[in-house]
């Protein structure tokens, strides 16, 4: 058994709750993209606001909203619009993160 690192802090990941709450949003946003973004920034200001409490880096959320936004889907939408939604989705909860520091 390795001894713990102490420069690579222990993982810390998101409650399941919380990343259910962001994969409904990011799906029901998929399939009605005109129903707008306010769901689906309520549930990344709560991913911010978790990740902040939790004490977890900005590159550890992106790599956790990058696993949400590559899970099995069942909309399916072009590859430029999902490029952008992910690019979206990021930057928008990495914003939240560092405005409510």
């Amino acid at each position: 058994m390795n001894a713990p690192n102490p420069l690579m802090p222990e993982s810390r990941p998101l409650s399941e709750a919380t990343l259910e709450h962001l994969r409904r949003a990011i799906n029901d946003r998929r399939q009605t993209p005109a129903a707008g973004d306010e769901a689906l920034q309520a549930a990344l200001r709560a991913v911010a606001g978790e990740a902040r409490e939790r004490a977890l880096r900005p590159e550890e959320l992106i790599v956790t909203l990058k696993q949400v936004m590559d899970e099995p889907r069942s909309a399916r939408s072009s590859s430029s619009d999902e490029r952008q939604l992910r690019e979206w989705v990021v930057t928008t909860c990495i914003r939240a993160y560092f405005e409510g520091a």
